[in-house]
């Protein structure tokens, strides 16, 4: 049937915006509020957030400045192999050897090596492709250092390899170490004969560069060399290393966490849902602000105006004499910086601060500290929420007795 111009086919059920609205958005909020009540994912934030607080500021590093290669073996190897060697120019002799092999002995469940056996050892690069070789030229001993700090994987029959070309010159090996960044990465064994796995395998050692234990390179031996240490230059090397394999193992740890966040985000519609808590999130910070702007717009004496600037809420405009106050509540993801201060203060004039002058008389300077030509006190969030707004209005209501019946003298 043709239809009549003007003429318009009415649905049959009738549609209300604004309840489809509110059931949209209860239905995402439930959605949000399932993913964050995941005990899971809670597992993993409260893991995460550790992980940052432990966090390693590597701060002024000589080898991350001067080179893009820090991470790799090959540069790890050049300066392990410089620590190790007796007739290295750190000038300690004998001394950090030792100490690798007390590390060694102290965690290995293989046997004991002797230091009188390694008494006349050279410590060699890239010898028969071995990262390091520690071999003893009087007690044909010998010590293979597998450096995979980078996750290079393992060739073809790579430690057997490395054995039999030490034994072709004549060398008895005592220990394999096989050295990762962090984690539990071990050799490939699918291409070693049953004779190669039962006589090699019990002198491997396996060893994390840093993972926080005490059986660690990093603090089972390389700190132990820094502490001991004489020579001002070495010293200054060992601290400079140290600091790079804490930096560089800290964030290797928190691989592991973030691969199991990624197969969780995976599921279902993980990772919409965690999308749309982060744009809520964003949107919260504004929320915060605007909810201080709508708690204080009508009662904000002394102040006259009550404005947002940026993800800032600003108590502005509390004048006498020729002082204008204001208030600056800075509004972060997780805090609340609240800034008292003076409009178009100028040192340069030596005029003591009157916002300085009033913290001081009414004994609220103590919980305060100076922000260049402010004063800044901070309130955490989400914890410290309530405390601010009791704050804003004890803060408001000293400021304003004190203007009513204080004159502030120029200095």
């Amino acid at each position: 049937m043709e239809i009549a111009k003007h003429e318009f086919i009415k649905p049959s059920i009738q549609l209300n915006p604004i309840f489809d609205l509110g059931a949209l958005l209860s239905k995402h909020l439930n959605e949000v509020q399932q993913l964050i009540s995941s005990e899971k994912l809670i597992r993993l934030s409260k893991e995460h957030s550790e992980l940052e607080k432990k966090e390693i500021d590597i701060g002024l590093n000589v080898f991350q400045i001067v080179s893009d290669t820090y991470y790799r073996e090959n540069f790890h190897s050049d300066i392990l192999q410089a620590i190790l060697s007796p007739n290295g120019k750190h000038k300690e002799g004998y001394l950090f050897l030792n100490l690798f092999i007390s590390f060694l002995n102290r965690h290995s469940r293989n046997g004991w090596i002797k230091k009188s056996e390694y008494q006349n050892t050279i410590v060699e690069r890239e010898t028969g492709r071995i990262d390091i070789l520690i071999k003893d030229l009087t007690s044909k001993k010998a010590i293979i250092i597998e450096n995979k700090i980078y996750g290079a994987s393992d060739m073809d029959r790579q430690i057997p390899r490395y054995v039999e070309y030490i034994k072709n010159q004549g060398f008895s090996v005592d220990s394999i170490v096989y050295l990762v960044l962090s984690g539990n990465k071990q050799p490939s064994t699918h291409d070693w004969t049953l004779s190669e796995i039962a006589s090699i395998l019990p002198k491997m050692f396996y060893i994390s560069a840093y993972n926080e234990t005490s059986e660690d390179l990093f603090n089972g031996w390389l700190s132990k060399c820094e502490k001991q240490t004489n020579n001002i230059d070495t010293l200054f090397l060992l601290r400079q290393y140290n600091n790079l394999i804490s930096y560089l193992g800290g964030k290797n740890m928190n691989k592991p966490l973030m691969e199991e966040f990624l197969k969780n985000m995976l599921i279902d519609d993980n990772y919409n849902k965690a999308i749309a808590l982060n744009s809520m999130f964003q949107d919260l910070i504004i929320y915060r602000r605007d909810k201080i702007i709508d708690k204080f717009k009508f009662d904000c004496s002394p102040f006259t105006r009550v404005y947002d600037w940026k993800h800032y809420a600003v108590l502005d405009n509390c004048t006498f004499n020729d002082i204008r106050f204001a208030i600056d509540i800075i509004v972060e993801q997780d805090m609340y910086r609240f800034q008292f201060f003076v409009r178009s203060y100028d040192s340069k004039t030596g005029r003591i601060n009157p916002a300085t002058t009033f913290l001081q008389e009414n004994n609220l300077i103590d919980s305060f500290f100076e922000s260049g030509d402010r004063w800044e006190k901070q309130f955490l969030f989400p914890s410290q929420e309530d405390a601010l707004y009791g704050y804003i209005t004890t803060f408001k209501a000293i400021l304003k007795d004190y203007t009513a019946t204080t004159t502030i003298n120029e200095q």
